[in-house]
């Protein structure tokens, strides 16, 4: 990771911790799948060694959404739990669908006659859900047990 995205991410979250944590939720899934062409001994070549920054600037797209809606959803009554509730109810569908239409795209690699098109196009599908798989499970875990975002003393009321 350079020095440059992980200070571009600390100014758009403006908090270390949260740029961390947004940098792990996004990381697992480029190492898992690293990891399983690894133990499938798939070659590293020029289509899959791709594979990692088109994760990478795909996946942060959703957990920087989340990670908004998270932080909307806390200023209403400072309330991790019920935060993390009322953003995946709204944000959680929306990634979903957005996942299931690039896996549906990336899916039409596989018709290929070329093998590391094949690879791409099955990576990149495997990336991408486990990003969605990390976005909704990891990164509210991690925003309930680090608890990044301050208490405002006045919280506005839910109407």
């Amino acid at each position: 990771m350079e020095f440059t995205e992980i200070f571009l991410r600390y100014l758009l979250f403006r908090s270390l911790k949260l740029t961390w944590i947004a940098l792990i939720v996004n990381i697992i899934p480029i190492g898992m799948v690293f990891g399983l062409m690894g133990w499938l001994h798939i070659p590293l070549d020029i289509m899959t060694i791709t594979i990692a920054a088109i994760a990478m600037g795909i996946g942060i797209d959703d957990t920087i959404h989340y990670i908004h809606r998270f932080q909307a959803e806390f200023a209403k009554d400072n309330r991790y739990y019920f935060s993390m509730h009322r953003a995946n109810n709204s944000i959680g569908n929306a990634m979903y669908f957005t996942t299931l239409v690039i896996v549906i795209g990336f899916s039409i690699l596989t018709f290929s006659n070329l093998i590391p098109t094949i690879y791409f196009g099955l990576l990149t599908m495997v990336v991408m859900v486990a990003a969605l798989i990390s976005d909704l499970i990891l990164l509210p875990k991690l925003l309930l047990l680090l608890k990044p975002f301050k208490k405002a003393t006045h919280p506005r009321s839910l109407r």
